[in-house]
């Protein structure tokens, strides 16, 4: 029989309780939590009855972990990579892994050869985006990608984001995204054409991404104004919406009628591609075959969130 796996969990936040909340339904144990701040800590644990907590990232590497889950700020990312540098086990990090670039690829180097190392990106496993990667790839003909984002980074200062990630909110949020064209479309980058429209607050990014296999995206992120997040995929047989993201409907090329497909009630019950990502994340922890995102693979996703914003 199987030993039951047993991980640990760095952060306290709404994040952090949605994994202790999946990983009681997939029967992982969250043996130990770190945390700075030692009252919240102590009111998580008391909380989901975690008997162990530390204010210090090294006792975690002292413990028999198969695994651990980062739910910690943006701007103590890099240097809670270095802390963990030396785990055995498997980490799972939420994004951003890194403040911008530079940090994220200081941290590729770190785990270059460690293969233990796998960055959530939760969307990828909304319900709705997997079944739109399906649909595309009943098809053989070449995909155009429209991609809308929306972000608020006036809201998100008030929220408490440091200036830090303030500054670099397309790695912290828009990166969600962009990660998508990664997940969409494996094909190498061509081109990448930017047009920006930017007053003060008022910022609109618009891109146009071209791959070698002919494929096409559309990028348009919308900042402190209204826009909706929403996907439209077009090929040949058929027209794909996600509007809102975490729903979907088609239109098929022999007919005008929108057909909509119902959502997995694992979205709706818990935060959208968590259980399914928590469930990959297990069968890493197993030693398995799993479609969690390597840390080369999210470098990537954030070097053309860089060419997207920067160039």
């Amino acid at each position: 029989m199987m030993r039951k796996k047993c991980i640990g969990i760095i952060g306290t936040g709404k994040i952090s309780q949605e994994y202790v909340n999946i990983f009681k339904k997939i029967d992982v144990e969250i043996k130990i939590v770190c945390a700075r701040n030692k009252k919240k800590l102590h009111d998580f644990c008391l909380k989901n009855n975690i008997k162990k907590n530390t204010l210090i990232i090294s006792d975690l590497l002292n413990l028999n972990l198969d695994g651990v889950i980062v739910c910690a700020s943006p701007d103590s990312s890099l240097l809670i990579s270095k802390q963990l540098v030396n785990f055995k086990g498997k980490i799972l990090f939420e994004k951003p892994v890194g403040l911008n670039l530079a940090q994220t690829e200081n941290i590729n180097k770190l785990y270059q050869n460690k293969n233990n190392f796998y960055v959530a990106l939760n969307r990828r496993y909304y319900h709705s985006v997997v079944t739109s990667k399906k649909l595309m790839n009943m098809s053989k003909n070449r995909k155009f990608i429209s991609i809308c984002d929306q972000e608020n980074t006036i809201e998100a200062k008030k929220s408490g984001h440091k200036n830090s990630t303030i500054k670099n909110w397309m790695f912290a949020n828009s990166i969600h995204l962009v990660d998508l064209i990664n997940f969409y479309i494996k094909s190498k980058v061509v081109g990448v054409t930017n047009i920006k429209n930017i007053r003060k607050n008022h910022k609109l990014y618009f891109s146009i991404i071209k791959f070698q296999n002919g494929d096409i995206v559309e990028f348009k992120s919308f900042w402190n104004k209204p826009a909706p997040w929403k996907i439209n995929i077009s090929f040949d047989e058929k027209f794909v919406q996600l509007k809102p993201i975490e729903n979907i409907s088609y239109i098929d090329k022999s007919s005008r009628e929108i057909k909509k497909i119902n959502i997995d009630k694992k979205d709706i019950i818990f935060k959208p591609g968590f259980f399914r990502q928590s469930e990959d994340f297990k069968k890493a922890l197993q030693n398995k075959k799993n479609s969690l995102v390597s840390l080369e693979n999210y470098l990537r996703s954030v070097n053309l969130t860089h060419r997207i914003f920067f160039n």
